[in-house]
């Protein structure tokens, strides 16, 4: 039996989540309706994330296949003209997905999206105001290959702007 494709991703997500929090901090707690909660423990225990902490525990970043491919080779991803101009990798939340392709990849092809736990980026990561004050993740470091959950192809719409997968923006 084939599963319908947004199914598969977050299935496939919240294995890899699941398997990198054994080694870390970070939990998933389970609640009504068998929907999946982060949770960060303390010593004290768990301390649940609030919503916006939940919509910003995935990152993601959109470049050209041909560059991850390379980064995947070297083991990091340094950035595009763009982040190396600005001092950071730009990223974004899985909200802002659209809004960034429509306004930076318009046009573009043969584009990838890489998504990555928040988590796993470490404190070079930080939720910064962009876009109309909104805050978007910034990683001040290079973008480790190795912590890539999952990559998805970014076909163009008819419209010329890069299709987000269905579930992921």
């Amino acid at each position: 039996m084939q599963r319908d494709p947004v199914i598969r991703l977050v299935a496939e997500t919240v294995s890899v989540l699941d398997a990198k929090c054994q080694a870390g901090n970070l939990s998933f707690g389970q609640f009504g309706g068998g929907h999946r909660r982060p949770s960060i423990r303390n010593r004290h225990g768990p301390i649940t994330m609030s919503p916006v902490s939940r919509a910003q525990s995935i990152v993601f970043k959109i470049l050209p296949r041909s560059d991850w491919e390379a980064a995947e080779q070297t083991g990091s991803y340094a950035g595009s003209a763009d982040d190396l101009r600005d001092g950071y990798v730009h990223l974004s939340a899985a909200p802002q997905l659209s809004g960034t392709t429509a306004k930076y990849f318009k046009g573009l092809s043969d584009l990838v999206l890489v998504s990555f736990a928040a988590a796993d980026l470490g404190p070079t990561l930080r939720w910064e105001p962009s876009r109309g004050g909104e805050l978007f993740p910034h990683l001040y470091s290079e973008l480790p290959a190795g912590k890539a959950i999952a990559v998805h192809e970014l076909p163009l719409g008819p419209d010329g702007i890069p299709l987000i997968p269905e579930g992921v923006g």
